[in-house]
């Protein structure tokens, strides 16, 4: 998605993968100031920087810290525009000495949520419009609709939104394929936590984050703390469960006092479900049979 929005709005576009290309991660984290890196930059782009013309993605930036502290300066020059996107920067970033506060926009980026989901599969924008009047004014959804979107609903809790799964669920409509691309992100994300979470949390993180799928299916109305070897108190895992929050790996949804507004006010911080951060991942790790009694509209079907 970075990469199309830079080569349509950008006339030249040079991009560093600081994973794939080992090589110019070693020569960019040798960077001793902001010049250092453009020189560094200018010998491993394999296209020319352009002044005012040329938008530069690095990929992975996590991997090189320096390169956030150095692109305040290089904004400064106005040379070039800079993109940098990276894995689990809510938490990579923390780490850094100076975030150059002013100089850089911090832009999450989440799975496709439903709505964007029915553009990929052809629903006009005036559809939401139209569903949209008819809750202000309380009315009911045409007949025709409603079962286009309910059809497209049962689909999208079985994709969900990252986008190599929409793609792929929408060129192949093969479920058994988009199982597949879950499998290798759930795969990814547990190299991530190897790779970045703190040494001393990693195993318990790990096993909080197999564990969603168990807990979030359960009958209880909370993660079941006894579930996590040698845990009792959650105390003990306060720190675990924030990281994978700030990671934007897995999203807590917290109990309430009450269903009042404002919600906050009655939060209860120690008492939540876990989920992860989307809901196609979640349910590809159950078996088949529980995706397709979605796509049927079946609700009640055991997770297992």
């Amino acid at each position: 998605m970075v990469n199309v929005f830079a080569s349509e709005s950008f006339e030249n576009v040079v991009t560093f993968d600081l994973i794939a290309d080992a090589s110019v991660r070693d020569s960019f984290l040798a960077a001793k100031s902001a010049d250092d890196l453009l020189m560094r930059m200018s010998i491993a782009a394999t296209q020319p920087m352009v002044a005012n013309k040329t938008v530069v993605v690095i990929d992975e930036v996590q991997r090189c810290p320096n390169v956030v502290t150095f692109i305040k300066y290089l904004v400064q020059r106005g040379d070039c525009r800079y993109i940098l996107t990276g894995s689990l920067l809510g938490v990579e970033l923390e780490g850094i000495d100076s975030l150059p506060v002013g100089y850089v926009e911090q832009v999450q980026m989440y799975p496709l949520d439903f709505e964007e989901f029915c553009w990929a599969s052809g629903v006009a924008a005036g559809a939401f419009d139209m569903l949209r009047g008819c809750l202000k004014d309380e009315k009911e959804l045409p007949g025709y609709l409603y079962d286009r979107l309910l059809n497209l609903f049962h689909q999208y809790v079985v994709v969900g939104g990252m986008p190599d799964a929409v793609n792929s669920f929408l060129a192949t409509r093969n479920v058994d394929e988009v199982r597949n691309i879950h499998r290798d992100l759930h795969a990814l994300y547990r190299d991530d936590i190897a790779k970045y979470a703190p040494p001393e949390l990693r195993l318990v993180i790990r096993d909080i984050y197999d564990l969603i799928p168990s807990e979030a299916g359960s009958k209880n109305k909370r993660f079941k703390l006894s579930s996590i070897n040698g845990v009792k108190r959650f105390s003990q895992v306060t720190d675990h469960f924030l990281w994978l929050s700030e990671a934007g790996v897995a999203l807590p949804v917290y109990n309430v006092t009450a269903p009042v507004a404002p919600l906050l006010l009655g939060e209860q911080r120690n008492l939540f479900k876990l989920f992860y951060l989307d809901t196609g991942m979640l349910m590809s790790s159950y078996s088949k049979r529980v995706a397709q009694a979605f796509l049927m509209g079946r609700r009640k079907t055991p997770l297992a």
